[in-house]
Order: structure tokens, then C-alpha cells, then sequence
């Protein structure tokens, strides 16, 4: 079993609380299912202040006992406005360590929480597909109407798709290509009925992948920058076999919406403002996000196929 090395940035509250309560919990049930290689660690990036809290709860023990952890002090105060420099400082130094240590990276956020398999089918998703990077999307739902719900007992991935569901973020609700007041935001956005999702996006989150020298410069913002670093790709259109939750607040990035409805023109007006070109061709894939067995409706698919193919061509065109 590869090594792997697991980056997270952790300052601050609720973001702590988050860590402990929530994503440490999912992380945990997860490794009971998997055997991790010696060079294996968890880096946890924060400003100091949060170290005792952290190393007294339950859930740091139970990792440290499992695998090595090691705090790396940042020294600058660590908020959510600057959170993007210190995500960078964090990618750039973490990078550095799995080159060393030969390992694997993942990046990971203190608001994420881990559905059943998800290590497992990540370390088998590679080796299957002689991928050097693995992307995949967690569904963006809302901390505030989440947390009393996921910090005690085991979830399903049916179960977890109902409160991911049913809770879903207005930085995503707003996403969807129907909405009369369509996202401010479109990195992402989403086709949907009433049991599923299909979602693409410029931006692609990275799961698991191989660090080379190329990132040891790249931008903090692993979703934009680590894709077109990694030769060879694999992006599952599953959410099942790796399923996520971003348990987010429910102020980040609000208010989310603008006051018209989505357009091809304005999209790509947009991408060529905020994204690199290279993300552009990004919007060829996509994850069906559903419970288990949920016929997939083939008609979201090619919904968001024609207007994404309209937007790459427009695009790729100098006019």
C-alpha cells in the first residue's frame, strides 16, 4: 500500500470544532478499512492557537495512534480572508514532504466528511486506471442544519446523499443551470432533478494524487491548479464510490446569486476573466450524484452536455 500524505489547514472556529467533530470522525471510520504505508502522515497547518484543543479531543488520540500527526505552525493570523495564501503556503510545503517521503498527497479541507469506502475505493480507483491524479466532487452542503445531524453515528452513502441533499449549500443551490437567480460563482454548476445531481465544473477537486517539482509552485486552490500538473487522470462520475459532504458555512461566498438567470455568453464572458485557459476543457466531465440505486437520468446528462459543449467552443474561439 502507497503512502500517503494528508494536508489540512485548521484555524479557528467553528473550523476546530469541524475538524474534531465532524471530519476526524469520518476519516476515522474510514481507516479502519484500509492499510496505510509507514511513510504515511497527517499534516495539520495552523497558527498555534488551536494545538491544545485539538491534541485533547478524542479524535486527534485515535488518529495519532493510527498514524504519525505533525502540527506546522504558520506565523501570520489565519482567517477565512486570507485563507487562500495560506492554502498556498500550506500546498507548496506540503508538496515538499510527500516528495520526500515518496508518498501520495491529499489535500483536505476541515470542513470535509468522508462517506463509507471512500479510502478504500480512492487507493483502488489509481492502481485501476494508472491514474497519478484522482478527482471527484463533494457535495456542498450547509454547517448550521448538518452538524447535530453527522457528529454521532455511522452514515450510509444513501443517507448521507439525503442530508447532503435536503441541506444543500446556497453556493450550489444557486448553481443550478435552471435557477431564475443563477450563481455569482460558476466554478461549478449543476443540472438536477428531485433524487439526483450532475454536476461539472471548471474547477475539479483533486483526491488523491502524485506530487511532482511542477507543484512546488503551484497555487493553493488545489481544484484549479493540481489537474493540468497530473499526466495521467482519472475523474469518477460516481459520486458513490467517493462520496464526500463539504459541511460549509453557511455565510461563505454569500450571498452567492445574481439577479438573472444563466447564459452561455456570460458564462464564458466570466471563465476567460477568472479561470486559466487550460481549466476550460474541464467542463467534458462529470459526476452523477445519487443514492445507490437510482436509475441515472440520462436527460440531465445530455442537457448539460449541449451546454457545456456550447461553452467550450465559445471558448476556444478568438472572437
Amino acid at each position: 500500500m502507497r503512502s500517503v500524505i494528508i494536508s489540512n489547514l485548521v484555524y479557528g472556529e467553528p473550523y476546530t470544532t469541524v475538524f474534531l467533530e465532524l471530519h476526524l470522525k469520518s476519516l476515522l471510520e474510514n481507516f479502519n478499512q484500509v492499510a496505510l504505508g509507514e511513510n504515511s502522515m497527517y499534516l495539520i497547518y495552523t497558527d498555534g492557537s488551536n494545538i491544545g484543543k485539538i491534541t485533547d479531543h478524542r479524535s486527534y488520540k485515535s488518529l495519532s495512534s493510527i498514524m504519525q500527526v505533525q502540527f506546522i505552525k504558520i506565523d501570520d493570523q489565519l482567517n477565512y480572508q486570507g485563507r487562500y495564501h495560506a492554502q498556498t503556503l500550506q500546498f507548496q510545503h506540503s508538496i515538499k514532504i510527500a516528495l520526500e517521503r515518496n508518498s501520495l498527497m491529499h489535500q483536505a479541507c476541515a470542513d470535509i466528511y468522508y462517506g463509507s469506502n471512500f479510502w478504500s475505493n480512492s487507493f483502488q480507483l489509481l492502481a485501476k486506471h494508472n491514474a497519478n491524479g484522482l478527482f471527484g466532487f463533494a457535495i456542498r452542503t450547509t454547517l448550521e442544519s448538518t452538524y447535530d445531524v453527522l457528529r454521532v453515528g455511522y452514515f450510509d452513502n444513501d443517507s448521507l446523499f439525503e442530508i447532503g441533499y435536503s441541506n444543500i449549500h446556497p453556493i450550489w443551490s444557486f448553481a443550478n443551470w435552471e435557477s431564475p437567480y443563477f450563481t455569482k460563482y460558476p466554478y461549478t454548476f449543476l443540472w438536477s432533478s428531485p433524487d439526483q445531481i450532475v454536476c461539472r465544473a471548471f474547477s475539479i477537486p483533486p483526491i488523491i494524487f502524485e506530487p511532482t517539482d511542477k507543484m512546488m509552485a503551484a497555487s493553493g486552490c488545489g481544484d484549479i491548479s493540481v489537474l493540468p500538473l497530473c499526466e495521467r487522470i482519472y475523474i469518477e462520475r460516481d459520486w458513490q464510490i467517493l462520496p464526500m459532504l463539504e459541511v460549509g458555512m453557511m455565510q461563505a461566498f454569500f450571498p452567492p446569486f445574481s439577479t438573472q438567470r444563466s447564459s452561455v455568453e456570460k458564462l464564458v464572458a466570466w471563465a476567460r476573466r477568472h479561470l486559466p485557459a487550460e481549466n476550460h476543457a474541464n467542463l467534458v466531465h462529470y459526476q452523477v450524484i445519487k443514492k445507490r440505486d437510482t436509475v441515472i437520468d440520462q436527460s440531465l446528462i445530455e442537457e448539460s452536455s449541449i451546454v457545456c459543449k456550447k461553452i467550450m467552443e465559445q471558448l476556444a474561439s478568438p472572437f
